[in-house]
């Protein structure tokens, strides 16, 4: 069996390097679709013999990379164990040193799929969130290829679909989990997730109330956190954290190219501008306080309790 795993990437030089060198060590074939890089990940991805590195020449933040990977992980021969992660997440080293692995390696047939726990470390690796959308939360992100599998190659956001495609076998669930570094470096994570809210308003101009609500769980109020065991990161390289310039990464300039393509005005009312460089943007363009919009508070406390009665049910 080889173990192929799958990695979109654009602009991730600061984490690549170690989200390779941790693949390295479980798969056979790593496969890097990279989106027109410019920070130096493609000369990372050239220092790994196991790294097969394509283009990725798509515009925008779309699901076809998912349909590159997987036609080229198809051009590999023979019984293929496939992951699908992305480049600021780990596989726990747990999932191999346990010995789960070999479990699922024993049982598994063409067709099925693998669902790991999905934790969402915050603002260290020492915490993750243990609330919300978050808690029991379980992301597919494997599957022993079958070749007749696919996508539904429909153009959508690539963070609104399925990482793996659509599959006929078991659903397995393992309790190794797949860690999810991104909200660990907080300074980069905020910048990030204004870009996906702007990128997500240049689709739909008239969803800023509802954009600002799906994503105000990656915000920093009245958070639970439970300490992360420490043998999810054993024997994992985990990158420099610390250290990040706003101005200097291109989820900010596109932000930034987005302001004087569409004027800042157009993104008012998203909730960005707790961001102390965005905010000085607006008031500099605008001269005055931006105003963000949000549903009434009794508005989401209600659709929480009707959300939480249909899950009981």
């Amino acid at each position: 069996m080889n173990i192929i795993t799958l990695i979109p990437v654009k602009n991730e030089a600061w984490i690549l390097e170690s989200t390779l060198e941790n693949c390295c060590r479980f798969s056979d074939y790593i496969i890097v679709a990279d989106q027109m890089s410019t920070d130096g990940s493609r000369e990372i991805c050239k220092k790994f013999p196991k790294v097969i590195l394509i283009d990725n020449p798509g515009q925008g933040h779309s699901n076809s990379v998912r349909w590159l990977l997987l036609d080229k992980a198809r051009e590999i021969e023979g019984d293929n164990l496939i992951f699908c992660i992305d480049a600021d997440e780990i596989v726990s080293p747990f999932f191999f040193s346990s010995g789960e692995f070999d479990k699922v390696r024993d049982t598994v047939s063409p067709g099925d799929s693998l669902s790991f726990p999905w934790i969402q470390l915050w603002k260290s690796t020492r915490e993750y969130r243990d609330d919300g959308v978050w808690k029991n939360s379980l992301k597919e992100i494997a599957f022993f290829d079958d070749r007749k599998a696919d996508y539904n190659r429909t153009p959508i956001i690539n963070d609104h679909t399925s990482r793996i495609p659509i599959l006929s076998g078991k659903k397995i669930s393992v309790t190794s989990p797949l860690l999810h570094l991104q909200f660990a470096s907080w300074e980069r994570t905020q910048i990030k997730q204004a870009w996906y809210r702007c990128s997500e308003l240049v689709a739909n101009p008239e969803n800023a109330k509802k954009i600002n609500h799906k994503y105000s769980p990656t915000l920093d109020t009245q958070v639970k956190l439970t300490p992360a065991p420490t043998d999810w990161l054993k024997g994992a390289i985990v990158p420099e954290l610390d250290s990040f310039e706003i101005a200097k990464s291109w989820h900010y300039r596109q932000i930034i190219d987005w302001f004087d393509q569409y004027s800042i005005e157009f993104f008012e009312g998203l909730q960005i501008w707790h961001i102390e460089v965005l905010h000085d943007q607006f008031i500099k363009r605008v001269g005055r306080e931006p105003r963000v919009k949000r549903y009434p508070s009794w508005l989401v406390r209600l659709n929480d309790l009707k959300n939480a009665i249909i899950k009981r049910t």
